[in-house]
């Protein structure tokens, strides 16, 4: 996180233009294989009906254990998310309308 962080932070200072993608891999190799047998089994689907159809598969082959792992690591997601947000400097968290920077807290532009 710390190493993003500082990337991020750089990259905004250096002006340069783009954004960054962070990716978080799960840790289950059986539903990379169901992945893989669903694309095989897909082949000959097109447009609108592929999504669908691979997220179902990979469901029955996986007997709903890739639901969990989709779930599993959409909080895995969040968790390294939070980890660059609060590496990055200064840090800013806005909850509910109130600002935490810097260690201070803002409400109304007044420190609380």
């Amino acid at each position: 996180a710390n190493f993003v962080a500082q990337w991020l932070d750089t990259s905004q200072q250096l002006n340069l233009p783009g954004g960054a993608l962070i990716a978080v891999p799960h840790n289950d190799d059986s539903i990379e294989i169901a992945v893989q047998q669903a694309k095989e089994e897909a082949k000959a689907i097109t447009g609108p009906e592929a999504t669908p159809f691979m997220l179902q598969r990979i469901a029955q082959i996986t007997n709903n254990k890739s639901i969990q792992a989709n779930v599993a690591l959409i909080q895995r997601n969040a968790t390294v998310a939070a980890d660059i947000a609060l590496a990055k400097q200064p840090v800013q968290i806005v909850v509910f309308g109130v600002a935490a920077l810097d260690h201070h807290h803002y409400h109304d532009n007044k420190v609380v």
